[in-house]
């Protein structure tokens, strides 16, 4: 049950007048900057399951969605809504779903705590909980690193196109595609058939297979000598 003209409360009262049972509420949560933290106060304590549609709050905000879904996973398990609803119609909210059952997850195992922390799983993609304390590297002498030549010197076995193809990595040299999920394994098959005689052109292959790569766990475009 949504409202419209009549609140919630009157369009539930009139679907059990007419014999309906079983029944989800929908009241409706806003986007960020037309009432979010307002609607909230639509989800009373009402005896039916209640139905939070977040989707549209991180489809109407340009912000990474993993942090997005974890904080309204968060308003869902607080306001006790038993659904909660996502998308994933645009690009950056590719992979919602599989977020926020893991923000779910995570509201489920806080249930004897005060907050989602330390639980065993949680939804940081690019941050760390806690760096890593690496030993410090031990050398005798140190120079600084000379800028890139600008003249190229091109591989006399010929060019490389690199471009990704769902979550794949494709590399294609001559006409012939190698294809693999880790920049490696497309690396090495490009060494293994003789595909490249160049360090520096390794180097480079390296460089944008890697790029590839990262592209494809991110979600992310990928354009070979572009930006990342």
């Amino acid at each position: 049950m949504v409202p419209r003209e009549r609140t919630l409360q009157e369009n539930l009262a009139a679907a059990r007048e007419a014999g309906i049972s079983r029944l989800i509420a929908d009241p409706l949560l806003q986007p960020v900057g037309s009432g979010l933290v307002g609607s909230l106060s639509g989800f009373p304590a009402i005896p039916c399951p209640l139905f939070f549609g977040a989707g549209n709050v991180v489809e109407l905000l340009d912000a990474d969605s993993t942090g997005v879904n974890a904080l309204l996973a968060g308003m869902a398990h607080e306001v006790g809504a038993a659904v909660i609803f996502t998308s994933e119609h645009s690009d950056k909210t590719r992979g919602s779903v599989a977020e926020m059952r893991r923000a779910t997850d995570m509201m489920a195992l806080m249930a004897d705590r005060p907050y989602p922390k330390d639980l065993g799983l949680d939804l940081l993609i690019l941050k760390e909980k806690r760096r890593r304390r690496e030993p410090p590297l031990e050398y005798g002498s140190i120079v600084d690193a000379c800028p890139a030549p600008d003249e190229i010197v091109y591989d006399p076995l010929g060019c490389i196109r690199i471009g990704i193809e769902e979550d794949c990595i494709v590399a294609v040299h001559k006409g012939r595609a190698v294809r693999g999920k880790h920049w490696e394994d497309v690396f090495y098959t490009l060494l293994a058939s003789g595909s490249l005689s160049r360090l520096d052109h390794a180097a480079y292959l390296g460089k944008e297979l890697f790029k590839a790569e990262l592209a494809i766990r991110l979600r992310r475009s990928f354009e070979q000598d572009g930006p990342f």
